[in-house]
């Protein structure tokens, strides 16, 4: 798992599991036919979100899929529309970076 900070003093997790079957019991849905999934964080000040991902199934795509959920999710909490588009941007571009620095040296194991 990997915190990454965002704005607001908050942060968002994304877990990487070993099976999706782990992914299952580690999520609160009420289906069990996804590859990955965002969880809006309801029950704390600081966590905003978490993307869940499997191990071996997925790729850039597939993160920047679970990634515009959480920005669309951000956006919508703060009423954020108004707000300068690159400042959206260079956040998603900051989680991004910072998802797959820390990801990289781990997928080299």
């Amino acid at each position: 798992m990997v915190e990454i900070n965002i704005p607001f003093k908050q942060y968002l997790h994304v877990y990487i599991w070993s099976s999706k079957e782990a992914m299952y019991q580690n999520t609160d849905f009420e289906r069990n036919n996804y590859g990955a999934c965002y969880a809006a964080s309801v029950y704390t000040k600081h966590k905003f979100g978490e993307i869940h991902l499997v191990e071996g199934e997925f790729g850039a795509g597939l993160f920047a899929h679970e990634l515009q959920h959480f920005i669309l999710h951000w956006i919508h909490e703060y009423g954020l529309l108004d707000l300068d588009k690159e400042d959206i941007c260079l956040m998603a571009g900051g989680v991004t970076n910072k998802f797959w620095t820390w990801f990289h040296p781990r997928s080299e194991k």
